[in-house]
């Protein structure tokens, strides 16, 4: 019989083989710390140079450059592309948002209505840095799973 064991043991299995493999390959370590490095600096998912963002976070909240300055890469691939980057904001959310939550409500006491008003407050200043990190990291995902070369250079 099949059971919970067995799967876990498989799964695990798995997971422990991609991961060995991932790390005894250094090409495909250079490529995935290559990404990060790239993803933290908010640089183009292609050539990993030309910025993302026109300006600093202050002085631009969402001011995009339409394509790479350096690849020539369109950012926005469609209308509504960026759609796709609120998966990842509400992730990137949830964790600092119940954080919030647990800590006022442990700290304070307070009703739960009063609490989650207090923490949506607290959490208001952080949604512009936290929609330019979905956007960036959708756009590094969907390039992974979707690089369609003649598209993004404006071929078709």
């Amino acid at each position: 019989m099949y059971g919970y064991r067995t799967l876990c043991s498989d799964l695990e299995n798995v997971v422990w083989g991609i991961t060995r493999k991932v790390g005894e390959d250094p090409a495909i370590m250079s490529l995935v710390t290559s990404a990060l490095k790239a993803m933290a600096r908010q640089a183009c998912p292609r050539c990993r140079k030309g910025p993302i963002f026109r300006a600093s976070l202050w002085r631009g909240y969402l001011a995009m450059y339409e394509r790479c300055p350096v690849c020539g890469l369109k950012y926005e691939r469609e209308p509504g592309y960026f759609l796709g980057a609120m998966y990842f904001s509400y992730a990137l959310s949830i964790p600092p948002g119940l954080l919030l939550v647990l800590l006022i409500w442990r700290l304070t006491r307070w009703r739960f209505d009063v609490v989650m008003l207090s923490a949506f407050l607290l959490y208001l200043p952080f949604v512009p840095v936290v929609t330019r990190w979905a956007r960036v990291i959708w756009m590094y995902v969907d390039r992974h799973f979707d690089p369609d070369e003649a598209a993004e250079s404006g071929k078709l």
